[in-house]
């Protein structure tokens, strides 16, 4: 049987270890965004749920991340 992820990045091992804080990191063009996109459409169907996609521009980043995280 096919994955439904294809050849997109696959989070299922990443949300397998249960941690508050998940971080996908790899090369360029590996998927990761469609796969974690195909997956959070799943659960929502799945659960009656909703997500927010949200995406910053570079401009943003740079003038929010000195304040991002705070003690």
């Amino acid at each position: 049987m096919k994955s439904v992820y294809g050849e997109f990045y696959n989070p299922t091992k990443a949300l397998s270890y249960k941690r508050p804080y998940i971080f996908s990191i790899g090369v360029r063009s590996i998927g990761k965004t469609t796969g974690w996109m195909i997956h959070l459409v799943l659960e929502a169907v799945k659960k009656d749920r909703h997500f927010i996609y949200l995406r910053r521009t570079e401009n943003e980043l740079r003038e929010t991340a000195p304040t991002a995280i705070q003690d």
